[in-house]
């Protein structure tokens, strides 16, 4: 999923953010790559991985 210029200029506008134009260019390459980063994160296989929570809540 690729943000556009435009999506960033609609989230500002609803969420009351005042972004410039020479900012929106830098925030687009950002969250670019953050989505891209979770992408790589999804596609990994962790059905092999024991979940570790139970220790953590056991200590509680």
């Amino acid at each position: 999923m690729k943000i556009t210029e435009q999506d960033i200029k609609t989230v500002a506008t609803l969420s009351r953010l005042k972004i410039r134009d020479d900012e929106s260019a830098k925030v687009l390459e950002n969250l670019n790559k953050i989505l891209t980063y979770v992408e790589n994160l999804n596609s990994i296989d962790t059905t092999l991985m024991r979940c570790q929570c139970k220790m953590f809540f056991a200590q509680m």
